[in-house]
């Protein structure tokens, strides 16, 4: 086998192995087509939904199935730092950051969420939070 063969070889591989692992974060509601095995779970509220992890752009994302509904997209969890809506970043930022803090929602039990844009929540631990709590994980969901 000649040298340029041998690299030709090596090039489509390589861009075949990138091309299948990129990822696209799938929206709520949108089918979900991957597999799912079922040995981990995702409590949303006082429901579990089976889960897979996913990674697009270095973000390592938490993806809820609803299997009873078609494999539907119930929500979507991460609290990897590297996340960024509109190039800004939203886990550790202090609630009084937010420009809709005002608009929290409470659920007893869960935590503090802090509309943002796209449907995305900044959460916030379930304790009592002050001006300076610091986000802890994001969640896309329809609250």
């Amino acid at each position: 086998m000649s040298k340029a063969r041998y690299l030709t070889g090596c090039m489509i591989g390589l861009l075949m192995h990138i091309l299948a692992g990129a990822q696209k974060l799938p929206d709520l509601g949108d089918t979900w087509q991957g597999a799912i095995s079922g040995n981990s779970s995702f409590m949303r509220f006082n429901d579990a939904y089976p889960s897979v992890q996913l990674v697009v752009d270095s973000v390592r994302y938490i993806v809820a199935v609803d299997t009873k509904k078609e494999n539907r997209v119930k929500c979507i969890f991460t609290t990897d730092k590297r996340f960024t809506l509109h190039g800004d970043t939203v886990l550790g930022k202090p609630l009084n950051t937010f420009k809709n803090r005002d608009h929290a929602k409470y659920y007893r039990g869960h935590g503090y969420f802090v509309p943002l844009d796209e449907g995305w929540y900044a959460v916030f631990h379930f304790n009592p939070t002050s001006e300076t709590s610091r986000c802890i994980a994001v969640l896309k969901d329809r609250l």
